[in-house]
């Protein structure tokens, strides 16, 4: 094989790896060139999270003034995630406080479970740890970060 077929045939990968991420990841249809054809095949949605010991998890409900009082663990920028939570947290972008940014979101879910941290991750990535109950899914009336459509 020639380093030119070598090369196009890495490029065919290139091609099919985003076309799966396309329609398997979160929020990938607002970042998918618009010829790409896109398919919906698992419903999703964003939650906010927070580890069992943190203040907020007793509380049940939290406020927007309570959410923007924490420090977040979130994607990093140019991810379909990041991108949806960008646009949900446009109105308190001044007083959203990131600590840190990752780039897997089982990451995200780890630190979120070990740490004073909050994060916005997808339910579907999310499901298992909020089974074990590493991680409590926080309900946010009046937020817009939870309930986001991730596809």
């Amino acid at each position: 094989m020639s380093a030119v077929d070598r090369d196009r045939q890495h490029g065919a990968y290139r091609e099919q790896d985003s076309r799966f991420l396309a329609r398997s990841g979160p929020g990938r249809r607002r970042i998918c060139p618009p010829d790409l054809l896109v398919t919906d095949w698992l419903p999703d949605e964003l939650v906010l999270l927070c580890g069992p010991s943190h203040h907020l998890a007793r509380a049940g409900t939290c406020t927007i003034d309570e959410l923007l009082g924490e420090r977040w663990v979130v994607r990093e920028g140019g991810s379909g995630t990041r991108q949806t939570l960008d646009r949900a947290m446009q109105p308190w972008w001044s007083r959203w406080k990131i600590g840190l940014e990752l780039q897997q979101i089982e990451a995200i879910i780890e630190m979120v479970a070990v740490s004073a941290l909050i994060g916005c991750v997808s339910r579907v990535a999310a499901q298992r740890a909020l089974t074990q109950g590493r991680v409590v899914e926080l309900e946010a009336p009046g937020s817009t970060c939870t309930g986001a459509s991730t596809s």
